[in-house]
């Protein structure tokens, strides 16, 4: 698992990497500040599984 912080435009946005999450996926999990709405998600947190 990969932990990164980044700050796009003033909010800052975590990201978690997993390879091979639940065996068969990559996973991306993108969290915001305060759950601050970002272009991909309204809610300030998505979850992503990259086949």
């Amino acid at each position: 698992m990969e932990n990164h912080t980044i700050t796009w435009r003033g909010i800052q946005v975590e990201i978690t990497f997993t390879p091979e999450k639940f065996g068969m996926t990559e996973h991306i999990e993108l969290h915001s500040e305060n759950r601050i709405a970002l272009p991909v998600t309204e809610t300030g947190m998505v979850s992503l599984e990259v086949v």
